[in-house]
């Protein structure tokens, strides 16, 4: 039986509630969930779900035999909260897989990620650091998924390039063989036929330039 780990979520949001089910469900580990942290100072001493709110993000340090995964989606807000939690320390990073997703021997995954339930993953691809896949989304071979991108649920696609902070909405369909430039986002239900460029923002079917994005933080 595997060692039973203490773990805290970092923000208190919905999807934070989406992260305590996937660490209750995982499939490798075993974690007991302390609570959340949360910026809200109206939070702390609070409930979500059966869990309290024990603080500020920035009582992260205060609990060190424990680790720490960030519930937050958006790509830019969650490496903020990882730099600043990494320039006060050295916080352990869990990564979370629901034990519905499935996945070759042939998958990496890196520290702080979280692979939601129904996910599939095949063969030949590499997941870095803070990724998040919520819901049923779909990765084919031969793809690398870049530190701190979000997928939304039911996006699908294979023989990829997502790189770093790239945020992709739900829904959205990338074909075989485009990049993902840092920082870029992709609009709900959309279909990318081709790369898109770093720090744009591309909706529709065929996606489309929309407008410009702040520089994704190096």
């Amino acid at each position: 039986m595997a060692e039973t780990k203490k773990l805290i979520i970092v923000a208190a949001g919905a999807f934070a509630r989406e992260v305590l089910w996937v660490a209750r469900e995982a499939r490798d580990d075993d974690w007991e969930v302390l609570g959340f942290l949360d910026d809200d100072p109206a939070l702390t001493g609070t409930k979500i779900c059966d869990l309290p709110v024990l603080g500020s993000i920035d009582s992260w340090a205060d609990y060190p035999d424990a680790h720490f995964v960030i519930a937050i989606g958006p790509p830019r807000p969650k490496k903020a909260v990882h730099d600043r939690m990494v320039a006060a320390g050295q916080p352990k990073f869990a990564t979370l897989v629901h034990r519905s997703a499935q996945m070759s021997e042939f998958v990496t995954i890196g520290e702080g990620s979280v692979i939601c339930a129904g996910c599939v993953l095949t063969t030949q691809i590499e997941v870095r650091k803070h990724v998040i896949l919520n819901l049923i989304c779909s990765v084919g071979h031969d793809t690398i998924l870049g530190d701190f991108c979000t997928f939304a649920p039911q996006c699908a696609g294979s023989s990829l390039t997502v790189e770093a902070g790239a945020d992709i909405g739900m829904f959205t369909t990338l074909l075989p063989g485009v990049t993902l430039g840092s920082g870029s986002q992709i609009g709900m239900g959309s279909v990318v036929t081709k790369s898109i460029p770093a720090n744009e923002l591309w909706l529709g079917s065929p996606a489309k330039l929309r407008r410009e994005l702040p520089e994704f933080p190096r």
